[in-house]
């Protein structure tokens, strides 16, 4: 995993590591810095030119801003929206995040799933990235359909697919940055 380090740089590989690890990073060095455990560190610039890297903040910044969205505009749409009473909201406020909960253990499950039948690792995590996603957009419905019922379900649906995306988000720094592209199989 990584570990910041000052001077703009972020540990990747040490002496445990694959030696086509440290031979690849080897060339990307800081010059004249010695690291007693024998950790080769990678210039933040060199991360700020992978594309994944970019994908991964971008994914995190989606998803965070969902969450985000969940906390603060959620209730007031209960209230404003559906005039629920604020001892309602603390009730019914709860049903998109428990319902969520199971989901993300689903979310990781499904991947590994998909990558036990044969899937790259690649495409078993897009396709659940993506489908999540996609799942989560029923969120536009709630606001026009009629009842405060379904409102809450198509709020529940759409958590429970987030956290079903989060799951396979998360997974990506372990997978796709833990050794340079060019040591993976």
């Amino acid at each position: 995993m990584f570990a910041a380090r000052r001077g703009g740089s972020v540990r990747t590989c040490n002496e445990r590591s694959t030696p086509g690890c440290r031979k690849s990073l080897a060339d990307r060095r800081e010059p004249d810095r010695a690291d007693p455990d024998g950790a080769v560190p990678v210039l933040l610039l060199y991360l700020l030119k992978q594309r994944t890297i970019w994908g991964m903040m971008i994914g995190f910044f989606c998803l965070n801003f969902a969450i985000y969205f969940f906390i603060t505009w959620f209730p007031t749409f209960l209230i404003n929206a559906r005039h629920f009473s604020f001892a309602d909201v603390r009730y019914y406020g709860l049903f998109p995040a428990l319902f969520a909960i199971p989901f993300g253990w689903i979310g990781g499950g499904v991947s590994d799933a998909l990558l036990r039948h044969g899937w790259s690792a690649t495409r078993a995590r897009k396709t659940c990235l993506v489908g999540g996603m996609l799942v989560s957009c029923v969120i536009a419905f709630a606001p026009i359909v009629e009842s405060s019922a379904m409102a809450l379900v198509l709020m529940g649906i759409s958590y429970a697919a987030l956290a079903f995306t989060a799951a396979n988000i998360w997974i990506l720094p372990v997978e796709r940055l833990a050794l340079p592209q060019d040591t993976r199989k």
